[in-house]
Parts: structure tokens; C-alpha cells; sequence
């Protein structure tokens, strides 16, 4: 009987040392990417931002991106990420994948085409290069997807953005350039506007992991999540990015319709209609429109020309628009339009040195013409779809939290054109739809819990061979 009991402790102790080994697994699989991609894109970081009003802020960021993109650390980043991605991918999941095979085409398709643009580029290298950290990313992002499921991308979301928050704060209190005063922009070691969209992605991601630990019933964790969502939203204010603030907004209605019941999407409609009015009747009963200009301006000192050129936008649009027509089906290959001669021609032409059009389906123009800005837009509409569907069939937040994230990003993308440039948001949406392509699909879900089963029938299996002898054994020992 003593034997027997061991040998029972014995297999105890090897099916807890599985599953810690298991979990432990697990974990690096989450920390190691979620680590070195954090630090990668870090390296688009500038303390001058912290430096406060004083600042040129477009002049800094060309001035980053400029050299940062012949920077070797800048290189290592993006070649370490895809490492961590081709690695994952060689790697098997737990899970039987049955991904969404459109949906990731569509992003090789999307890659394969800003690849083949350096062929008809005015600056070929310049394109190659552009379109190759392009495809790095893309590696880094499908491989990590192939491991992480909805949960994980949350926690990665909001982990990433809430430090590179706490890291722009804290380099303005170092720099003594923090304040509430109602002129100062929140921006950090970021541009302001870049800054604003870490800060709806932080809010999003957080206020999905509060619906998350409602579900599972975890009563603390929604405070902390619904606490870390306001500082979100508090910061995207400070920073008094409108473009970012606009398609937060948009974004959180789709996160709060989508989902909700009956009852509760009346409710959200009727507010939504009662918001709209008292808003309507406070400008109209202004003579001078001053109270509504002010909230427009969200305290940042603009005149009424500038806004109504939406911050000198239009005119630009304009002309890059002129630059579009003489190439429209397939644009000036990917990163290839902003040569030094066009950026001294534009700067002079408007007075303000800039390197992108400040839209994100302006730039895909550029880049890859019609062409790239249709199969672009199918890809990301694709993906709504199927994380929609997803969350529908599942009530995973992370499918819920991919529906808003893109949304914001086809809002974000008609006032600037940060999700079509190599910035961390970018990564984050080819994540996310990597994610609801090897997991979203019909039959993943269960696929993991028949694994999971498996692996459980197997423990079982291994220690009923060490198992105590039952009543019905009892005979053959007696024997």
C-alpha cells in the first residue's frame, strides 16, 4: 500500500511539474515577443518631445524619421521582431489551426504588392527598403498571432501602451514641461497625435479587458482595468489631438453597440441623439459660434482659418492629390514618393516641413495607388467582418476589441496617416487581424478545447497507471 501511495504522489507531482512546465512555456511565448517588440518600436522614441511647447513638433518628427530610417539600431529592431515571428511560425501551436486563408493572403498579397513597387519607383532603394521592414513586420506579427489568442492581444495592448504613457509622463516631469495648463499638449517622448492614438489604443484595450473580467466574474480586476481605461481616456484629452480623440469616439460607439442587447442599444441611441442635440442648440444659440470654436480648438491656440483648413490638411490634400492623377493605378511605389527634392518642394511650397500627407488613404495612393488602396481596405473590412462574426459566435473580448481597433483606424486614417506608415500602430492592426485569422474562424475554438481534452485524457492516462487500487482490484490482491 506504501509503494502504491508513492507511486500516486509520484504521478501527482508529474502531472503539477506538466502543467507548470506548460504554463511556464506559455508565458515566454507571451513575455519574449511582448518584450522585444515593446523595445523595438521604442526606438521611434524621442525625448526632445518632452522638451514642451517650445518644440517644433513636425520639425522633430521629420527630423526623427529621416534618421531613423537609415538608423542601425532602428534596423536591428525590425530584423529581431521578425526573428521572434519566423520563429513562432515554425513553431506548433497547441491549437489545430484552421486559419482564415483569404484574410492572411490578402495581407502577403498587400506586402508582395508594396515589394513589387520598388520596380516602378522613382527612389527604387529607398521603396525596397520601406517595403522590406514592411514585410519584417508582417512576419513578426503573423508568427506572435499564431500563439496569442484574443485575451493575450488585449494584454499586450494595454501593457505596451499604459508604459509607453507612463514613459512620456515621466520624461516631461523629468524635463519640468508637464502641466495641465489648457495650452499644453501631452506628447511624451511621441508626437502629440502619435501620442493620442497610444492613448485610445491604451482606453480600448482596457475597457475590453474590463467587459472581459466581467464575464469571468472578477470583480477587482474590472476596477483596475475601468481605472487604467479613464487615465486612457484622460490622457487622449491632454493631448489634444483631434484626429485621435475623433476616432476614439467612433471606435467606442461601435465597441458599445456591438454586442449589446435591445434594451441597451435604444438607450445608447437615445443618449447618443440627446448628446447631439444639446451640442446643436448650444452652438446655434452662440452668436459668434466662440463656445463651439473653443471646443474644437480643445484648447490649442488656432485661428478659425486654420481650423477650416483642418490645420493646413486641405490644401495639401489638394496638391497631393494633383501628384495622384499623373499616377493613379499603382502610385509612386511604396515609401518612394517623399524624396528629399519632394519634401524641399512641398515645404516650400506650404511654409511647413512635412514627409507624409496626413492621410492615411492619401499615402496609400502614393505608395501603391488604387490598386493598393482597394486590396488595403479589403483586407482591414475583411477583418472587421470576420473578428464581428467572431465575437458574435465566441464572446471573446479580443475579437470585440479588434472590430473597434479598426474602426478607429479607418476613422484615424481620413485626418492622418500614422496606420500607413511602420509605426507601432501598425503592427498592432496586422497583430490583431492576424489574430482573428488564425483564431476567429469558425471551429478554432473548439479545436482548442478537443486539444486541451486530449492533453487532459493523457495526464488521466498516466495516472490511473500509478493509481491507487479500487474495490474492484481487490480481488486479484487477495488472490
Amino acid at each position: 500500500m506504501d509503494a502504491n501511495s508513492s507511486l500516486t504522489i509520484g504521478a501527482y507531482r508529474s502531472n503539477d511539474a506538466f502543467a507548470w512546465t506548460e504554463s511556464r512555456a506559455r508565458g515566454l511565448i507571451f513575455w519574449i515577443p511582448a518584450i522585444v517588440v515593446g523595445l523595438a518600436y521604442l526606438t521611434q522614441h524621442n525625448l526632445l518631445y518632452a522638451a514642451g511647447e517650445t518644440i517644433d513638433y513636425d520639425q522633430v518628427s521629420d527630423l526623427v524619421s529621416e534618421a531613423g530610417s537609415s538608423s542601425v539600431v532602428r534596423q536591428f529592431s525590425f530584423f529581431s521582431i521578425s526573428a521572434i515571428g519566423a520563429i513562432l511560425l515554425w513553431k506548433r501551436s497547441r491549437s489545430r489551426e484552421t486559419p482564415n486563408m483569404w484574410l492572411l493572403a490578402g495581407c502577403f498579397l498587400m506586402c508582395g504588392l508594396m515589394m513589387a513597387s520598388c520596380v516602378w519607383a522613382d527612389a527604387s532603394f529607398q521603396s525596397f527598403k520601406r517595403s522590406f521592414v514592411t514585410f519584417l513586420v508582417l512576419i513578426a506579427a503573423v508568427g506572435i498571432a499564431k500563439h496569442w489568442q484574443g485575451r493575450e492581444l488585449l494584454l499586450f495592448v494595454a501593457g505596451l501602451t499604459v508604459s509607453y504613457l507612463l514613459l512620456g509622463i515621466g520624461a516631461e516631469i523629468a524635463q519640468g514641461s508637464f502641466t495641465l495648463s489648457s495650452t499644453h499638449r501631452l506628447a511624451g517622448t511621441q508626437h502629440p497625435n502619435t501620442q493620442g492614438v497610444n492613448c485610445a489604443l491604451l482606453a480600448l484595450s482596457s475597457l475590453a479587458l474590463v467587459a472581459d473580467s466581467h464575464r469571468k466574474r472578477a470583480t477587482a480586476m474590472q476596477l483596475v482595468w475601468l481605472s487604467i481605461a479613464s487615465i486612457g481616456i484622460v490622457c487622449l484629452l491632454l493631448t489634444r489631438s483631434r484626429s485621435a480623440t475623433v476616432a476614439f469616439a467612433v471606435a467606442l460607439v461601435v465597441f458599445m453597440f456591438q454586442g449589446a442587447s435591445r434594451n441597451k442599444k435604444v438607450l445608447y441611441g437615445c443618449a447618443l441623439l440627446q448628446l447631439a442635440a444639446i451640442a446643436g442648440v448650444l452652438w446655434c444659440a452662440s452668436d459668434s459660434q466662440d463656445g463651439f470654436l473653443s471646443a474644437v480648438k480643445m484648447g490649442r491656440e488656432q485661428d478659425a482659418a486654420e481650423i477650416t483648413t483642418l490645420t493646413g490638411r486641405i490644401p495639401i490634400w489638394g496638391a497631393v492629390l494633383g501628384e495622384v492623377s499623373e499616377r493613379p493605378l499603382f502610385g509612386y511605389g511604396y515609401g518612394g514618393f517623399w524624396t528629399s527634392r519632394r519634401v524641399e518642394e512641398f515645404s516650400s511650397l506650404f511654409n511647413w516641413t512635412f514627409m507624409h500627407s496626413h492621410s492615411a488613404y492619401l499615402e496609400t495612393l502614393l505608395n501603391v495607388g488604387i490598386v493598393g488602396l482597394m486590396g488595403g481596405l479589403a483586407v482591414v473590412i475583411g477583418g472587421i467582418i470576420a473578428a464581428s462574426n467572431a465575437f458574435r459566435r465566441t464572446g471573446d473580448q479580443g475579437f470585440h476589441f479588434v472590430t473597434a481597433l479598426l474602426v478607429l483606424a479607418l476613422v484615424h486614417g481620413f485626418l492622418d496617416s500614422s496606420f500607413a506608415r511602420d509605426g507601432i500602430e501598425t503592427f498592432i492592426g496586422a497583430l490583431a487581424i492576424a489574430v482573428v485569422a488564425f483564431h476567429g474562424v469558425p471551429g478554432a475554438a473548439s479545436n482548442l478545447r478537443h486539444a486541451s481534452k486530449s492533453a487532459n485524457r493523457d495526464r488521466q492516462a498516466n495516472s490511473i497507471q500509478f493509481a491507487i487500487p479500487g474495490p474492484e482490484h481487490a480481488p486479484i490482491l487477495n488472490a
